[in-house]
C-alpha cells in the first residue's frame, strides 16, 4: 500500500529553505526586475531559470525539474493536441508543459501564473481556468471544448484525484491512447487513488454495486492532507461511479534527485527521490518507454495490476513467472520476489531496502513465492490494458466450407446457426462460427437483422490487408473509433430503421431469421467469397461466437455490455461487399459509455423503435420521433495549414410534417469533438437546412458524423471514406 504518516509535510531546519508569506510576490518582482527583461520575454525555459533560481532560497509549491521532465518526455512522445493539468500555484508546471505541447503541434495564484505564462509567451497555449477541478472539468465537456483525456496531470487536493478521474470515466473522456500522470501517490500518499485504478473490472463492479461516492474518500490519509485547500465537510459537486470496466496500466515513477534525506529533516531511512513519486497510467495497449535513468533502476513497481487472462501469471507447479503475453521489467536486484493472491492481482515488494517495511502483507491469502526472472532490459513493455467484458474479441478472416443450422423442432429453447470456414493454421481443417437465431430473453426472443447490401464506407482495404486466421481487437488502438472493431451505435455501420424484428423459425417465406441467414450463406460459399467474422474467440478450439450485438442488454446479460465490441459477418465478394448485422429485441437503442442501457430505467428497445404494430400515437418518446431529422449532406473541406479556410458543412433534413426544434442538439465526429447546433434553430417541416462546423472538423480520411439530440442520444449517423471526401465535393447520404 502507499506509504501514509500522521504528518505528512517536511519540517524544515534553521537556515534551510524559506516559506514566509508573500513569496509568491517577491517571485513576480524578482523576475519582472530583472534587468534584460525583453531578453526574456517569450522565452519559456528563460522564465523556468529565474523561478528555478528563486525557489533556491524559498520553498516554492511547483513541480520541478526532475517530475516536470517525466511529463514533458510523455508531451514528446504522446503529441496531445489538448494536455489538462488539475492543480495550479504559480504556473511554473502550465509554462513547462505549455511550452512542450506547443513543440510538439498553497493557494492558487492565478494572477500571477497568468502573468508569469504571458510572459513566458505562451498565452495562445495555455488557459488558467479557476474554480472547482469536477466542475471545471464538467462545465469543459458539456460545452464541447475537451471530449476526451489526451494527457492529464493531477497535481491538486489529493482526494479529489479519485472523484475528478470517475467523472471523466462517466463522461466517456477516457479512451484508448489517454494517459494519467498522478503526484504525490506515495508521499504524502493517495491509497483509495493507487486502489481504484489497480482493482480488478470484478472489483470495481463489486464496488459500484453500493452506489456513487457521497464524499471524498480519505482513508488512510493524513488529517493535515485532508484540511489542506478544502473546507471541513466539503463534498464532490457530482455523484458519479466512472467506469468500472476499464483496467490500467500502473507504474510507478521515481524522479532522479529530486529530494535528499536532509531536505527531509533527516529521514534517512529513506533513499533519495523515493518519496515523490509520479504514477503513470496508460489506457493503450502500445509499447510504454520508460524513461533510462543513469545509476540504480528508478521504477518503484511496488504493486504491478496486470489482467492474468491475459498478461503475466503465476505457474505455481514450476514455482516460476511465466509471460503469458509480453512482459519485460529491468530490476537490476531491486526486486527479488513475488506473491500471487487468489485475487488476480500480483504484488511485487523490494528486498529489505528502506522503503521496504511499507510495501508487505496486503492480504491474508498468500499463494507461492516464486522467483521473478531478472530480465536484465532498460524498457518496460506494457500489455494490453483495455479490458472489455466480451473477452478475446476479434475479427477471423477466413473462407466460408459450409453451414448448418438448427430449426424450431431441433432446438425451441437455445438454436444456432453453425458456420464452418477454413482456418489459416490448418487448411485441412475447420473452424466453427456459433451464430444465435434465436434470443435467450424469454419476455421477447426476437432477433433484429441489418443486412448492409452496399457495406463500402468501413475500413474495407485495412481489412483485405489482413493475413487470414483470428485477428485480436480486444485491447488494441483499433478497438476504439475509426478503427476495425464494431460498435452498432457509435460506428455508424448501417441504418437502423432497416432493421427486421425476425422470429427463429415459423411457417411461411421470408418472415424469420433463417429466411435471411440461409440464401445469404448459400453465395457466400458458392462464390467463395472471403469472410470477416467478429466475435469472441473460442477458449478452446478453433471458434468464434458473440456474433451479435454485444451491449444494451439487459437484467442478467448487462455484464457482457460494453462499446466497440460488437459482433457480425462482412462478406467481399470482390467487387463488392455485404454486411451482416444481429441484435436482440430487447437491447437498447441507445447506451452510454460502458455499454450500459440508456437511460438506465425506461429506456427505448429495439422493439419498440422498429416494431411496425405499435401505433405512432402510442410511441410517447421524444427520441423515436426525433428520427425524423437526418444528416442528407456534408461538405469535408481540405484544411491542411491554412487558418483561414472556410468550416466544414452538414445538412439536416426534416423528413416529417411537423417542425423540429434542435436546442442543445450537436453534431460529433469520429474524434469525439461536439458542435452544437444554434439555440433557437426550428428545422421546418420537409425542408433542409446547413450548418457550418466550426469546432467539429470532419477527417479527409474518412470517418463517422453523428446528429445527437439534447439528451445526448443519438438521433441519426452516416460513414464516409476518403475517395468519398476530395476537396469541395459534397457527399451525399
Amino acid at each position: 500500500m502507499p506509504l501514509t504518516e500522521t504528518d505528512s509535510l517536511p519540517h524544515f531546519r534553521a537556515g534551510e529553505r524559506s516559506r514566509e508569506a508573500g513569496q509568491e510576490t517577491k517571485l513576480l518582482h524578482f523576475i519582472y526586475g530583472q534587468p534584460h527583461l525583453d531578453e526574456i520575454r517569450g522565452h519559456s525555459q528563460k522564465v523556468l531559470d529565474l523561478m528555478n533560481r528563486f525557489e533556491e532560497g524559498y520553498y516554492m509549491m511547483t513541480v520541478g525539474a526532475p517530475k516536470g521532465r517525466i511529463v514533458t518526455d510523455l508531451i514528446d512522445e504522446i503529441k496531445p493536441k489538448t494536455m489538462i493539468e488539475l492543480g495550479c500555484y504559480m504556473g511554473y508546471s502550465a509554462i513547462l508543459f505549455g511550452d512542450a505541447v506547443r513543440r510538439n503541434g498553497g493557494e492558487p495564484e492565478p494572477g500571477i501564473a497568468n502573468m508569469l505564462i504571458e510572459l513566458a509567451g505562451l498565452r495562445d497555449f495555455v488557459r488558467v481556468i479557476v474554480g472547482r477541478s469536477d466542475v471545471s472539468l464538467d462545465r469543459l465537456y458539456r460545452r464541447g471544448e475537451v471530449s476526451k483525456i489526451e494527457l492529464m496531470f493531477l497535481d491538486h487536493y489529493k482526494p479529489t484525484y479519485l472523484t475528478d478521474l470517475k467523472l471523466c470515466e462517466h463522461h466517456g473522456m477516457i479512451v484508448p491512447g489517454s494517459v494519467l500522470a498522478a503526484d504525490n501517490v506515495l508521499y504524502p500518499g493517495n491509497p483509495p487513488y493507487l486502489e481504484y485504478v489497480r482493482s480488478s473490472v470484478e472489483q470495481k463492479r463489486e464496488a459500484a454495486k453500493g452506489g456513487p461516492m457521497k464524499g471524498y474518500n480519505v482513508e488512510r490519509t493524513s488529517q493535515r492532507q485532508v484540511n489542506s485547500h478544502m473546507p471541513e465537510g466539503d463534498t464532490p459537486a457530482f455523484e458519479v461511479i466512472g467506469n468500472p470496466n476499464l483496467v490500467y496500466q500502473s507504474v510507478l515513477q521515481q524522479p532522479e534527485g529530486e529530494w535528499s534525506p536532509d531536505v527531509w529533516g533527516g529521514r534517512s531511512r529513506y533513499r533519495a527521490g523515493s518519496l515523490k513519486s509520479i504514477n503513470l497510467f496508460t489506457y493503450d495497449n502500445c509499447f510504454w518507454n520508460v524513461p533510462r535513468f543513469h545509476g540504480k533502476v528508478n521504477l518503484l513497481p511496488h504493486v504491478l495490476k496486470c489482467d492474468l487472462r491475459d498478461a503475466l501469471w503465476f505457474n505455481h507447479s514450476s514455482v516460476t513467472v511465466e509471460p503469458k503475453r509480453v512482459w519485460r521489467a529491468w530490476i537490476e536486484g531491486l526486486f527479488d520476489q513475488a506473491i500471487s493472491t487468489s485475487d488476480r492481482i500480483s504484488y511485487m515488494y523490494p528486498k529489505a531496502t528502506g522503503v521496504g517495511p511499507h510495501f508487505h502483507k496486503q492480504t491474508a491469502r498468500y499463494g507461492p513465492r516464486p522467483r521473478l526472472r531478472d530480465i536484465r532490459d532498460r524498457t518496460l513493455h506494457s500489455f494490453s490494458t483495455l479490458t472489455m467484458p466480451v473477452e478475446n474479441y476479434g475479427v477471423w478472416k477466413a473462407k466460408p466450407v459450409r453451414f448448418t443450422y438448427e430449426t424450431d423442432a431441433d432446438d425451441h429453447v437455445s438454436p444456432h446457426l453453425s458456420l464452418f470456414f477454413t482456418t489459416s493454421d490448418n487448411p485441412r481443417g475447420e473452424g466453427r462460427a456459433a451464430i444465435n437465431i434465436k434470443s435467450g430473453d424469454k419476455s421477447d426472443s426476437r432477433l433484429v437483422f441489418w443486412l448492409a447490401r452496399k457495406f463500402e464506407n468501413f475500413q474495407n482495404e485495412q481489412l483485405r490487408e489482413l493475413k487470414p486466421g483470428f485477428h485480436r481487437l480486444e485491447g488494441t488502438m483499433e478497438q476504439a473509433p475509426n478503427g476495425l472493431a464494431l460498435d452498432y451505435i457509435r460506428g455508424n455501420l448501417f441504418y437502423r430503421e432497416t432493421g427486421r424484428l425476425l422470429p427463429h423459425d415459423i411457417p411461411g417465406p421470408d418472415n424469420d431469421i433463417l429466411d435471411e441467414l440461409i440464401p445469404l450463406l448459400d453465395g457466400a460459399v458458392d462464390n467463395d467469397s472471403v469472410i470477416y467474422i467478429y466475435g469472441s474467440h473460442f477458449n478452446h478450439g478453433n471458434g468464434i461466437h458473440n456474433i451479435h450485438m454485444n451491449q444494451g442488454s439487459p437484467r442478467k446479460w448487462k455484464s457482457d455490455n460494453g462499446i466497440y465490441q460488437d459482433g457480425g459477418i462482412l462478406l467481399d465478394f470482390g467487387d463488392h461487399w455485404k454486411g451482416v448485422f444481429i441484435g436482440f429485441a430487447s437491447q437498447a437503442v441507445h447506451t452510454d459509455a460502458e455499454g450500459q442501457p440508456t437511460p438506465p430505467h425506461g429506456y427505448l428497445t429495439w422493439n419498440e423503435l422498429l416494431n411496425p404494430e405499435i401505433p405512432g400515437d402510442q410511441r410517447k418518446r421524444r427520441d423515436v420521433h426525433d428520427r425524423t431529422v437526418s444528416i442528407s449532406e456534408a461538405l469535408i473541406r481540405h484544411h491542411g495549414a491554412d487558418p483561414t479556410a472556410k468550416p466544414d458543412m452538414i445538412t439536416l433534413t426534416n423528413r416529417a410534417d411537423a417542425p423540429v426544434v434542435l436546442n442543445g442538439w450537436s453534431i460529433r465526429n469520429h474524434k469525439g469533438d461536439n458542435e452544437y447546433l444554434p439555440d433557437g434553430t426550428v428545422l421546418r417541416r420537409r425542408r433542409r437546412q446547413s450548418f457550418q462546423l466550426h469546432n467539429c472538423a470532419l477527417s479527409d480520411e474518412g470517418g463517422t458524423i453523428t446528429l445527437l439530440n439534447e439528451q445526448g442520444l443519438k438521433v441519426d449517423g452516416v460513414r464516409y471514406t476518403a475517395t468519398q471526401s476530395s476537396p469541395g465535393h459534397v457527399v451525399s447520404f
